[in-house]
């Protein structure tokens, strides 16, 4: 087992890019271990490693179902000004289609398609949807709202084009 040091890295802006993500890494994690101190949460979670799942659950351990989503999802209205030039019929199926990608979804699918949709594991109080001109579905992670182009016409479509920009989430906002 050898031991990989930053100086290993023979491009030296590579290795400037790994020493600035280490060292903001770790003034993060710094700056947490304080706050837990400030509110005395520090002595509690170093004597009882049994609380820290309770206070700090991993995404592995969570398991998603449709009806999480479904019930905190706000749909788009009918009088919506940004989608004047929308069909009622268009609105539905692609509507539609994303209630059918949400229930047949599997728990590990849900949890990508949320991370798409608002950027992190946990469920907020609400998800919106809305419909926009673009060519893949894109999310506005910060309004915690997931856009839908409005130009699939079969599910299949709408469901190829869902999946691969949810597996594009992984490079994403923060994580380059």
């Amino acid at each position: 087992m050898a031991t990989i040091v930053v100086e290993d890295c023979p491009d030296l802006h590579i290795r400037s890019i790994i020493t600035m993500v280490i060292g903001r890494t770790m003034r993060q994690i710094k700056q947490l271990r304080k706050g837990l101190k400030d509110v005395m949460l520090w002595p509690l979670l170093t004597s009882r490693p049994d609380v820290v799942p309770l206070l700090f659950p991993k995404m592995a351990g969570m398991q998603f179902v449709p009806q999480m989503f479904l019930d905190k999802i706000t749909w788009p209205v009918e009088d919506s000004d940004d989608d004047e030039e929308l069909d009622i019929e268009c609105k539905c199926r692609i509507t539609g289609f994303l209630r059918m990608f949400i229930e047949t979804a599997s728990s590990d699918t849900l949890a990508q398609l949320l991370k798409f949709w608002v950027g992190w594991e946990m469920l907020p109080p609400e998800l919106k949807v809305e419909f926009s001109g673009g060519t893949f579905p894109s999310s506005s992670t910060c309004f915690e709202t997931l856009k839908l182009p409005a130009h699939y016409n079969t599910y299949k479509d709408f469901e190829e084009a869902l999946v691969a920009a949810i597996d594009s989430a992984h490079t994403g906002f923060g994580l380059v």
